[in-house]
């Protein structure tokens, strides 16, 4: 089943992008250390690796935020342990999950990954040697693509603005021209219309002059229909939904029932991180 890449999902959704910026920078400004019981090993390698630089690509901060983005949209996220010559851990290396196929072994049930490099050549790897992050998973293997929940969500919200756009394209603003019936032929009629319209378009569609009995009244058609502005609301709430995140968190502050920001980040503190 084809499955679009999540990064171009984001593109087109803000309420998305919102919720996964959110979460990914909250959870990647967390200090992250080593621990032996109570006491900091702040001499140990693996600290120095998780504190200062994972790999020559990222900093701590962009290996976490880039980490849990691949986890809130293609469900999981995965980080190859790769070794030194005495075995131990030299750096982390992110992997694009959309190449990396989970398979659990049926005899022994340990979980093995294989990756798919650019030239199409794919390699097994074993459990030990790789971070696995995922959301909810419903075999324990594939975390299931918060994109993929909200496919109906973003369907609609696309099809809603496309119809807003099309409105838009139809919305004209106007003026009714009334020319007194003095007994005018269709031509002397059309006359009279022409010279209103050209002293219109001269004023810069400011204003005109009416003369030999012309009334006009201007005329605009409402561009979008009173439902439609609800739409992108319903959108936000879904997508605070399923990501857990409280909807002021996205901008809709209908429902906010705390009095300082402080008690609302601490909702969001203990819902969603």
């Amino acid at each position: 089943v084809y499955r679009p890449r999540a990064d171009n999902t984001m593109r087109g959704n803000e309420a998305i992008y919102a919720a996964v910026s959110r979460i990914s920078n909250t959870v990647a400004s967390m200090p992250l250390h080593l621990y032996k019981g109570y006491e900091l090993q702040a001499e140990h390698p693996l600290e120095r690796l998780v504190g200062l630089a994972p790999n020559d690509n990222f900093t701590p901060f962009g290996f976490l935020q880039t980490m849990e983005v691949f986890r809130n949209t293609e469900g999981s996220a995965y980080a190859l342990i790769v070794p030194d010559r005495l075995g131990g851990v030299l750096r982390l290396d992110i992997l694009d999950p959309t190449r990396v196929q989970p398979q659990r072994n049926s005899e022994t049930g340990e979980m093995w990954y294989t990756v798919t490099l650019d030239n199409a050549k794919s390699f097994p790897l074993p459990g030990c040697q790789m971070i696995v992050v995922r959301h909810m998973s419903a075999n324990g293997e594939r975390g299931i693509r918060p994109i993929d929940v909200l496919r109906g969500t973003m369907d609609y919200d696309k099809q809603v603005k496309d119809l807003s756009l099309d409105q838009l394209d139809g919305v004209n603003h106007g003026v009714f021209v009334t020319v007194p019936n003095t007994g005018l032929d269709e031509e002397a009629r059309e006359a009279v219309i022409e010279r209103f319209l050209d002293a219109y378009e001269k004023s810069g569609q400011r204003v005109a002059i009416l003369e030999g009995g012309l009334t006009a009244t201007p005329f605009s058609q409402s561009p979008i229909d009173a439902q439609v502005l609800d739409v992108e609301r319903i959108t936000r709430n879904r997508v605070a939904t399923v990501y857990n995140i409280p909807p002021h968190m996205l901008g809709d502050y209908s429902d906010v029932s705390f009095s300082t920001a402080e008690q609302q980040m601490q909702e969001f503190l203990q819902l969603t991180i």
